[in-house]
């Protein structure tokens, strides 16, 4: 066989020499034992170039060094505690791009080339890491292709860094901790602005719980009985058909105890549209009927027999009751209740008059007895209290928005003996014209209704008189007041600069024994004054004293 078709044939298979050669057993394990001898080169030598054994366009590269770690590497002091070294295996380089094993019992290494053969691979993410100081190492001559293998990697490893992880040290420079600050107190609003969400998403379904779910609750039963905004259920149309047949000739059958709760569900869309006009008017007559039968109810016997006399409970035509007023509709607008024609307590059926516009009751200092606000209409515009024993108002919340007594523009209190020791805190904040506390015994700061924004522009008549009130008169800044009525009070001063109301008609300070000071020009010329009444005063005392129509004697 010719020896130049076999080269051609196998490129890289060694050429026959004359030298003689080892055995293969032998060769190969001297071969392995002289790559893992780090001690020592590889015992074999390059052939020379011009050699005839060797093919002329193959030239072998330099041996490899063993490779020695570094003996001026110092351990970091970042490397764990815990790491253990690790091995450091010689690189090798195969140039026909093959990767043999180190370890392989196949291996073939009777051709001193095969250990210089380099693998041929593109740079990967590894090389350009971080742990590799962030910068590509180029396989050169010089570096035998340190960055290109993973042998190359642990030596780099081991010449930077040294063995094992290490921890990274925490940043304690101002702009960090600043920053860790920030973050900190954003957390802790967050959770702040969380909890504050909760706690509104709490109180509002406890408010829903409380307001909104009774409503419902109503209009879901109505619903079950009957639309009361377009018909009449069956239970309202009995109580109307009842009244319509038998209260005009009985009024006392008629059950007014089960049938007024009904009836007073009705709603005022079914009575503002409906075209049934007697079953309208027999709504609105049963109502008032009820409800002004109630003070009849509450009457003791003579207070009854007073209440007959004056053509109650005759027949169902309140109207021509005595103490009744009402208008061209029939409608109840106004109550006048006097003693004895009076009722023990005020009865809450009397909110069923829900065109009530004022009411008057006058007592004997003990009769009626109770509370009152709820059980009064909120139609309800002139209320007067005289000589009771009204045991004052059911709550401040009934003169506040959407309370019973919230559009009062007058306000009568005299002679209530168990009214309390204070006026209502949310009369000063509605616009009364008329606001007489006489007679009551109760702490009365003359100064906060003197500059109360509402009184200033709605108050019109004020009587605080025989309530012993002692203070000065500092400011009474009431431009639409033309009745001042201060009498029997221990009123002390009146200071140089005290403006009295410009359109003053009737003022009355009579019979306040302490009271002096200075009576001013923009009073006694005021061409406005019909009355005025100083007696009683330190100022009766100076003769010849004059200012205007007052009187000092």
């Amino acid at each position: 066989m010719d020896p130049s078709s076999s080269r051609s044939k196998h490129k890289y298979r060694p050429v026959r020499t004359s030298e003689p050669v080892e055995p293969r057993r032998a060769r190969t394990t001297a071969t392995s034992n002289a790559m893992f001898n780090l001690s020592k080169p590889l015992p074999m030598s390059p052939p020379k170039s011009g050699s005839p054994d060797l093919h002329p366009d193959i030239s072998l590269p330099v041996p490899l060094q063993p490779r020695i770690l570094n003996p001026n590497y110092v351990p970091s002091t970042h490397a764990s505690k815990t790491s253990k070294t690790h091995s450091i295996r010689p690189s090798m380089e195969i140039g026909t791009g093959e990767k043999k094993s180190l370890g392989s019992r196949n291996q073939r290494s009777t051709d001193p080339r095969r250990q210089y053969m380099r693998f041929n691979r593109q740079p990967s993410e590894s090389d350009t890491s971080p742990a590799m100081g962030g910068q590509h190492v180029a396989p050169t001559e010089e570096n035998h292709g340190k960055a290109s293998t993973r042998l190359s990697h642990e030596k780099t490893l081991v010449d930077h860094y040294g063995f094992g992880s290490y921890p990274i040290e925490k940043d304690n420079s101002p702009e960090k901790l600043q920053f860790r600050q920030s973050m900190r107190r954003r957390r802790l609003r967050i959770l702040f602005v969380s909890l504050i969400i909760v706690i509104l998403l709490i109180v509002a379904i406890i408010l829903l719980v409380i307001f909104v779910r009774p409503i419902i609750t109503r209009s879901t039963h109505s619903i079950g009985q009957g639309s009361s905004t377009t018909s009449l259920n069956q239970e309202q149309a009995r109580c109307v058909n009842d009244y319509l047949r038998n209260a005009t000739s009985d009024p006392s059958s008629y059950s007014c105890t089960s049938c007024l709760p009904v009836l007073q569900e009705v709603s005022s869309d079914f009575l503002n549209t409906s075209t049934n006009t007697t079953e309208v008017q027999g709504i609105r007559t049963a109502r008032q009927f009820c409800g002004i039968r109630a003070i009849f109810d509450q009457s003791k016997g003579s207070g009854q027999g007073n209440l007959t006399s004056l053509g109650w409970m005759k027949d169902d035509q309140v109207c021509t009751w005595g103490g009744v007023s009402c208008d061209d509709s029939g409608l109840v607008v106004g109550l006048t209740l006097q003693y004895p024609a009076i009722p023990q307590t005020i009865p809450n059926q009397l909110a069923a008059l829900t065109s009530l516009a004022t009411l008057s009751i006058t007592g004997d200092k003990n009769d009626p007895t109770g509370q009152i606000g709820t059980n009064l209409p909120p139609s309800l515009r002139d209320l007067r209290l005289y000589n009771t024993s009204l045991q004052g108002f059911t709550s401040d919340a009934v003169f506040q928005s959407g309370g019973t007594l919230a559009g009062l523009t007058a306000l009568t209190m005299d002679g209530n003996w168990a009214m309390g020791s204070r006026l209502p805190g949310p009369l000063l904040s509605m616009p009364l014209q008329t606001l007489v506390a006489r007679n009551q015994i109760v702490f009365i700061d003359l100064e906060a209704i003197g500059t109360s924004l509402t009184f200033m522009n709605s108050l019109v008549t004020l009587d605080l008189s025989s309530n012993g009130i002692t203070a000065n008169l500092t400011i009474l800044y009431l431009e639409h007041l033309t009745t001042l009525n201060l009498s029997n009070n221990n009123i002390v001063f009146i200071p140089d600069n005290f403006i009295f109301p410009p359109i003053i008609e009737n003022l009355d300070l009579s019979n306040n024994p302490q009271l002096h000071g200075t009576l001013t020009p923009q009073l006694c010329l005021n061409s406005r004054l019909t009355t005025c009444s100083f007696v009683g005063t330190t100022f009766s005392a100076i003769p010849n004293i004059g200012c205007g129509p007052c009187r000092f004697l």
